[in-house]
């Protein structure tokens, strides 16, 4: 992949032609796996964040400090396992939500009408203790990264990290920049919580924008693969 120039940070982004970066294709082609959706189950390739190192670990198992790319399309999601089960340990969760706002009616025992009024998604109701929640609140990301990748790569981000995405997102909506016109770079930095534990809180800064065209057919691909990026929750989010 061609790295895009980058560009000081100012009320301008500067409009790279990113040519080697086919959205056509990838559109194209993403078309075609809407149309074999009800055929096959699709599987993500998923960007992991190793909080130990400020490190991504990519689908191929490279690491690598930083990654640039589109955001294609983003949700909140929750899910509830019972205190005897580990999150990721293959277990469905017993409740989740793909909205944040309501649980799914596909959840095996919904835990509540609304996840706001829910006991399990209040500050301190993890059983380990602490302020955590017992509910998981998270964030799916997807990304395009490079020609010839007709799916969008997945970032999973956690709820210490709902924050810090928002305040890019608003960011760029305040200089008059939607969030899917931009090209991206994607970093880590080391920050602790009120309890004094470090974690990896995502970095992301706009390099450069994409063209109108462009934009149109990153929304293309987004509302093609719709069914993909907004599915149940996968055993794989918790993890």
């Amino acid at each position: 992949m061609t790295t895009p120039k980058k560009v000081e940070e100012t009320k301008t982004l500067a409009v790279i032609d990113h040519s080697v970066f086919d959205l056509q294709a990838i559109s194209e082609g993403s078309a075609e796996i809407q149309d074999n959706l009800d055929q096959i189950q699709i599987v993500l390739p998923t960007i992991k964040i190793i909080h130990a190192g400020q490190i991504f670990e990519l689908p191929d198992s490279s690491k690598a400090d930083t990654f640039e790319g589109i955001i294609l399309d983003f949700n909140r999601v929750n899910s509830y396992w019972p205190e005897s089960f580990e999150s990721g340990s293959g277990v469905p969760p017993t409740c989740f939500s793909t909205d944040s706002v309501r649980p799914s009616p596909f959840s095996a025992e919904l835990q509540s009408d609304f996840c706001s009024a829910c006991r399990h998604n209040k500050p301190g109701s993890d059983p380990k203790g602490g302020r955590g929640r017992a509910c998981k609140n998270k964030l799916r990301l997807h990304v395009i990264l490079d020609k010839g990748q007709l799916l969008p790569y997945r970032l999973m981000l956690s709820g210490a990290n709902l924050m810090p995405f928002s305040k890019f997102i608003s960011s760029m909506v305040a200089k008059g920049y939607p969030w899917r016109m931009c090209w991206c770079q994607f970093g880590l930095k080391k920050v602790k919580n009120s309890d004094g534990i470090e974690y990896s809180e995502i970095d992301i800064k706009a390099i450069s924008s994409i063209s109108p065209d462009q934009v149109a057919i990153s929304k293309r691909i987004s509302e093609s693969l719709m069914p993909i990026l907004r599915d149940t929750v996968s055993m794989a989010d918790a993890a």
